[in-house]
């Protein structure tokens, strides 16, 4: 099992930061780098969240795209585009007794008025289909990128936590005597026991740390002083 990091493994310790030229002038005060700060993690937040929904979006579009080509004819198409245009003719009140020619699946023309073509049988039926194909469509949209969208938090997670592991950190982290020799004496005991096992195979590292010091330089373990058990 890997050794606990305290540079990563997320233990709430307080870290201090120290200059030798004692405290640094700064030109900005604490309200603008916060403003900034919180401005610029909100972005970077937004940038990350944004990869979800552009998927629905890229998904929906293709799914729908690929329901109305199979589904709906090219006079469906006018149907439904002069469906939208009566609702747009209504919205802006305009004269709603206007008479307007609409091409018929069969061939056909039928004269009517711009506020009575939501009614035909023909629009309402054209209109039903691309309906239907919309909800199942945006059922399908969902259904895809859910799992995709947790799987792509998780991923996001995880490199987010092993990129700090990856690089090496700027600065010191300045923390207490007692969690300093902590964090040494666990080391030591782990590299201590990594040597032990390649070195002296067949011997526990308790056996390795009873043998004459002699005895441990030999085999190419110089240890002054033993570590903690």
């Amino acid at each position: 099992m890997a050794r606990a990091d305290i540079r990563s493994d997320g233990r709430p310790v307080t870290v201090q930061h120290h200059s030798a030229r004692g405290e640094v002038k700064r030109n900005s005060g604490n309200f603008t780098r916060g403003s900034q700060l919180l401005s610029h993690e909100v972005l970077m937040w937004l940038s990350g969240a944004k990869m979800p929904v552009m998927m629905w979006l890229v998904i929906f579009a293709l799914a729908y795209t690929i329901v109305l080509s199979i589904t709906l004819d090219e006079n469906n198409i006018q149907l439904i585009c002069m469906r939208i245009l009566s609702a747009l003719w209504g919205w802006v009140s305009l004269d709603p007794m206007k008479q307007v020619n609409l091409l018929l699946p069969d061939g056909s023309v039928r004269q009517t008025y711009m506020g009575y073509v939501p009614y035909v049988p023909e629009v309402a039926l054209a209109w039903h289909k691309a309906i239907r194909g919309l909800i199942g469509c945006l059922f399908i949209a969902t259904f895809i990128t859910v799992p995709a969208a947790v799987w792509y938090v998780d991923f996001s997670r995880r490199r987010g936590k092993n990129i700090l592991e990856e690089r090496h950190e700027r600065g010191a982290m300045l923390v207490t005597r007692e969690v300093l020799h902590a964090e040494i004496v666990q080391h030591n005991q782990v590299e201590f026991e990594k040597e032990a096992a390649n070195l002296f195979p067949g011997h526990t590292p308790q056996q390795v740390l009873r043998m004459p010091f002699g005895a441990r330089k030999a085999g190419g373990i110089q240890l002054h002083q033993r570590p903690e058990a």
